[in-house]
């Protein structure tokens, strides 16, 4: 009797990848979503979003991959039977001196960190829940690459295109963006709404809660590695230039 008859109901489904039932998920997408589904599992490339993680995931996932050439090989470094425990993955942490949750919130971050990692709540992270950190990797990677082409493209692709995007949030020039500022101001004056939070931690390299002009600059490897520094491509003009001076193509000094 308490049951609504109507509006609208939402869930979140979430469980290890290896209680994955594809059938019943393929049976969903056939029926829910009208689209039929021809290709076997073994053909899936399963995706994780930004969206689903919490940030601190994503600062722990970041730093991995600051210190190792692969995640996935990682997890034989954390674990010690087959599934990476709770201590395990606190003394390791602390054996590779992880700075990345100081503080007094520090252990709850850590076990925050660990819960994500562990959908299944069963005490211990399977090689095959430990993936997801690689399924985010790939998402954060997208999300730098396509934010790079962003500005490559707000700015006409010009050669200094990063140092006129800095120009622009680096409103006041003190030479430094807090968190705040940032999102306020690569929506006010880049006008971009993607994930700026994860962009934010990705380049607060020394987790101080601002951005540098040498942190920004990481940015340039991206857009070697994605090609958005071939200046030798044909610019458009940009309708979405942000407004102020710091849009203009003039050739800005590199940053220092």
């Amino acid at each position: 009797d308490r049951l609504p008859t109507s509006g609208v109901f939402r869930a979140t489904y979430i469980c290890a990848p290896e209680d994955r039932n594809f059938t019943a998920r393929k049976s969903m997408m056939e029926k829910f979503g009208w689209w039929k589904l021809m290709v076997p599992e073994k053909s899936v490339v399963w995706w994780t979003g930004l969206t689903e993680a919490p940030i601190d995931v994503q600062i722990f996932m970041q730093w991995l991959i600051s210190r190792f050439a692969d995640i996935n090989e990682t997890f034989t470094r954390f674990q010690h039977g087959g599934k990476i425990t709770l201590r395990e993955f606190e003394d390791t942490l602390a054996e590779l001196n992880c700075d990345r949750f100081r503080g007094v919130d520090g252990p709850s971050r850590v076990q925050a960190v660990f819960r994500f990692l562990d959908p299944s709540g069963e005490g211990g992270v399977s090689q095959f829940e430990w993936q997801v950190l690689e399924q985010l990797y790939q998402e954060m990677t997208l999300s730098l690459e396509e934010f790079v082409w962003f500005l490559a493209y707000v700015y006409n692709h010009h050669p200094t295109f990063l140092e006129q995007a800095w120009s622009a949030l680096d409103e006041d020039g003190s030479g430094e963006i807090s968190e705040e500022e940032w999102h306020s101001l690569v929506k006010k004056r880049l006008r971009y709404f993607g994930p700026s939070a994860t962009i934010f931690a990705y380049l607060d390299v020394d987790r101080q809660g601002t951005i540098s002009p040498q942190e920004f600059r990481v940015l340039r490897r991206i857009a070697l590695r994605s090609g958005a520094l071939d200046v030798s491509r044909m610019a458009q003009p940009s309708p979405l230039r942000p407004a102020g001076p710091s849009a203009s193509a003039s050739p800005s000094p590199p940053l220092q």
